[in-house]
């Protein structure tokens, strides 16, 4: 149970994601309830294991999309992305789908747009590697983000390929597989192109998002 500063609406639950241990988690997805009038989150603990590391995220334009056309079973990597059970953009839902607008996570693991996979305006997406019927593929749809590489300098120093000199607090660096904040002390700027890590990047791709 974590207590927040301020109250959460009813309204705005579905635009909350709590980053538990480095993981996305989402109300739709019943990881987490609101109660006490929106004052308190309680995180549902699936493995038992109680995260160390807690950080709560709202984002006016976050949708969660909640399905893929056709089933994962090893072999198959394009498939027509879903909103409640229709085609995203034949149902009128959205108009086109940007894809720089659509963050993949899989398996709790945040996926790298171009490298990972990649989404047609049409809304397909192309997975470079074909998922298994066991992986837990999860879709988010966020309007404006800016994704980037990261090229090292030297030691835990990188240059951002997408400068930012006025909104560095939103844009989050993914690490050893997790999220990473400035907040939290996790990497500090040195310039409007230049990131420094505090714990050295060991495992995973490493790429950055800027969210709007």
């Amino acid at each position: 149970r974590y207590t927040l500063s301020s109250a959460i609406s009813a309204n705005d639950h579905d635009e909350v994601v709590i980053i538990a241990d480095g993981v996305p988690r989402f109300s739709r997805k019943n990881d987490f309830t609101v109660q006490n009038n929106g004052l308190e989150l309680h995180l549902t603990h699936t493995d038992g294991i109680v995260p160390q590391s807690v950080f709560v995220m709202k984002y006016a334009n976050v949708t969660l999309i909640n399905d893929l056309e056709e089933c994962q079973d090893g072999s198959r990597t394009t498939f027509r992305v879903l909103r409640d059970g229709v085609d995203a953009v034949q149902s009128g839902a959205w108009s086109t789908i940007d894809p720089d607008d659509i963050l993949v996570v899989k398996n709790g693991i945040v996926q790298q747009k171009t490298v990972d996979y990649t989404v047609t305006a049409t809304s397909d997406i192309t997975f470079t590697s074909a998922p298994a019927h066991s992986d837990d593929i999860l879709l988010i749809r966020s309007e404006g983000m800016v994704h980037s590489t990261l090229s090292n300098t030297s030691g835990n120093t990188y240059t951002i390929s997408n400068p930012e000199s006025t909104e560095r607090s939103n844009v989050v660096v993914f690490s050893n597989n997790q999220f990473k904040f400035e907040e939290l002390g996790d990497f500090t700027w040195s310039n409007n192109s230049t990131i420094t890590l505090s714990s050295a990047h060991t495992t995973g791709r490493l790429f950055a998002i800027k969210f709007d």
